[in-house]
C-alpha cells in the first residue's frame, strides 16, 4: 500500500556514507547516530535533509533490501531499558556494487603501479629485445694485426 510520504528512490548517498563508515571501522557493521550521518552527509556529499526525511530514506533502503537495521535496547543493572544508536548492515545491491567498484579500482590501482614501475626502470631496460639483438658484444678489431 502506498504511503503519501514514502520514499519511492531512496537517495544512494546515505549508504555510501555507511558503507565509508564501516571501511573506516574495518567491520562489516556501523551503529552511528542519525546526527552524525546527517553531518557526515553533509560533509562528504553536500546533501542537506531533516532527521525525519534521513529516516524516511533508511526506511526506503531497508525495504528494497539494501540495508538491514537493528535498533539495541539493552538493560542497565536496574532492569531499565537504554536506547542505544541503531546498527545497521549495509548489504544487498549496494554492498555489490560498492564490491564491483573496489574491485575495478583494485585493478586500476595495479595497472597504475605497473606503469609507474617500468618509468622508473633506466632505458635500456625498457627495450625488450634480447642483448645479442641489441648488440652487447665486445667490439671487434677488423684491421687486421699491426705493422711492424
Amino acid at each position: 500500500m502506498y504511503e503519501p510520504n514514502e520514499v519511492i528512490n531512496p537517495d544512494h548517498r546515505v549508504m555510501e556514507v555507511l558503507l565509508g563508515l564501516a571501511g573506516w571501522a574495518h567491520k562489516t557493521y556501523v551503529f552511528p547516530s542519525q546526527r552524525k550521518i546527517l553531518e557526515l552527509l553533509r560533509d562528504f556529499t553536500g546533501r542537506r535533509m531533516s532527521l525525519r526525511t534521513l529516516a524516511r530514506h533508511l526506511r526506503a533502503l531497508e525495504r528494497d533490501l539494501q540495508l538491514r537495521r537493528q535498533r539495541r535496547y539493552p538493560k542497565n543493572v536496574a532492569g531499565e531499558l537504554v536506547h542505544q544508536t541503531t546498527l545497521y548492515w549495509p548489504g544487498g545491491r549496494f554492498l555489490a556494487r560498492a564490491e564491483r567498484l573496489g574491485r575495478g579500482l583494485m585493478g586500476w590501482a595495479k595497472a597504475r603501479d605497473q606503469r609507474n614501475a617500468r618509468s622508473m626502470l633506466p632505458d635500456s631496460a625498457n627495450n625488450l629485445q634480447p642483448l645479442s639483438a641489441v648488440g652487447r658484444r665486445a667490439p671487434v678489431d677488423n684491421r687486421g694485426p699491426p705493422r711492424k
